[in-house]
């Protein structure tokens, strides 16, 4: 991803986001990273909301971002989304899913109580 900058003469900036640390805070993603070329070396944070990624994959399954990507890079490539999509929607399942299979599971004495430890799990 590109950053331009009018202030430093339309500077075009890389945001290497795919080298970024990602946080989970409690309102919110942090990706925190470093912008270095020429002369600039800057510290960066994005801080994004749940309406902000939904905003983001509304735009990835856009009819057209979707033609852009084949044109662009081809069909593989699309294919290569595939996987971190089925995987976000694996754990989208789990965590829909885990508390309710759980639920009727009571600990017997001496045993682990599951439903205890989802529950700290998600808080």
């Amino acid at each position: 991803m590109r950053l331009r900058s009018k202030g430093l003469g339309k500077l075009e900036l890389p945001m290497e986001l795919a080298v970024a640390e990602l946080e989970a805070g409690s309102d919110a993603l942090s990706l925190r990273g470093r912008i270095v070329e020429g002369k600039v070396n800057w510290d960066y944070v994005v801080l994004m909301d749940c309406g902000d990624i939904l905003a983001f994959t509304r735009v990835a399954g856009d009819p057209g971002v979707v033609a852009f990507l084949a044109r662009e890079r081809g069909v593989s490539f699309l294919l290569g989304l595939m996987l971190p999509a089925l995987r976000f929607a694996g754990c989208l399942l789990v965590s829909l899913l885990a508390p309710r299979v759980l639920a009727p599971c009571t600990a017997r004495p001496g045993e682990p109580d599951l439903v205890a430890y989802t529950r700290e799990m998600q808080a």
